[in-house]
Parts: C-alpha cells; structure tokens; sequence
C-alpha cells in the first residue's frame, strides 16, 4: 500500500542501450543512456485513496532506435525523493492490448490521417469520449515543432482537424515525415504524417 499524506510523483524515464559515446570513463559502448523523462521531469502530481489507478502517459518517442529503448516507471516522493515502487523493461517487450483503454472514460483515440501519404493537406482524424479541448501540435522528423494548430472545443464522438501542409510561418513543408501530436485533456496521443509532393 502507498503511504498517504505524501507529495508522491508519477514519473515516466525513457533509456537507450547499446549508445556510442566516447566518454571519460574509457568505455564506447553505454547502456541505459537517459534520454527523456515524461510528462515532465516534475512527474505526474497524485493524490491517492483507496483503489487501482490506470494512468496513460504519451511519450513520443522521435529519432531513437526503438528495440534499444527502455522504459522505467517509479513513484517518488517529492519532498525526500525516495522512491518506493519501479518497474522497468524493454519497449519491444510490452505488450498493449489497445482493448483495455477503450472503455476508459476521456481517453482519446487517434485514427490517423486521410489521405496519407498527403499533398497538399490532410486530415487528422480522432475520436474523444467526451466533450474536449483539443490541440495539435505537428513535428518534423527531428523532434522540432514546426506548426501549432489552433485549440479548439470539440464534441463528444469522431472529429477531425486539417493541417495544410504548411508551417506556422504560413510557408509549405518540404516533403517528409512529420508527426501530428493530439492532446485532449490529459490526453495525448501521436501519429505519422507524410508529405509527399
């Protein structure tokens, strides 16, 4: 049982084994190289009572070998940083049963795109289970955000937001892979996109 009374935080490490790097320690080859921590590295605040707890953090993962990547869940006490709960393994060694959150009240589903590949435009499809605030952000490959599309209050059911292909200076993407990141709520959720011209 977790201690009540505690500033406990949720929060989410992301590594990377079998990472080059010449260091000072004389070794080349490094595992368990940290390379994000999720949401934020201040975690996800809880305030506990009785019960199960399910918790969804998106944690876009961009430019990094993906059978490399590991993942390290803990909780940790704020205040003292003692952790008291961990649980760590291989990415390709999860298994996700996409059933197990659909019946989860707000979560957010996302579709994809139609048509994708695209040119011009697109439209990111998705669908909330109740009514929402919805943002979407859209990356390049690298990670580097290059269009913020309007937030806007969306109805209970599917919906779908377009992105013209263009970044948030007005001016056309050169053709590629992008990634649009859908956030409801706590909610977020990333899918690929492809410029083709």
């Amino acid at each position: 049982p977790v201690p009540v009374g505690t500033d406990w935080r949720l929060k989410v490490a992301i590594t990377e084994d079998n990472v080059y790097y010449a260091g000072s320690n004389g070794e080349t080859i490094h595992n368990q190289a940290f390379r994000k921590m999720y949401p934020t590295t201040s975690g996800i605040e809880l305030n506990f009572v009785t019960g199960n707890y399910l918790f969804m953090i998106d944690c876009p993962l961009l430019g990094w070998e993906y059978n490399n990547l590991r993942v390290t869940v803990y909780l940790q006490d704020a205040d003292s940083w003692e952790i008291i709960q961990s649980a760590s393994a291989f990415l390709n060694e999860i298994e996700y049963d996409p059933t197990a959150v659909n019946d989860l009240p707000g979560v957010l589903q996302v579709r994809g795109a139609v048509p994708n590949p695209f040119n011009p435009s697109t439209e990111i499809c998705f669908s909330i289970a109740e009514d929402s605030f919805v943002e979407v952000t859209i990356y390049d490959s690298s990670g580097k955000v290059v269009r913020e599309i309007d937030g806007q209050e969306m109805n209970a059911g599917e919906n779908s937001i377009p992105w013209d292909g263009k970044n948030n200076n007005g001016v056309v993407l050169a053709s590629g892979v992008y990634y649009a990141r859908v956030s409801a709520g706590i909610m977020a959720q990333t899918t690929k996109l492809v410029l083709a011209k």
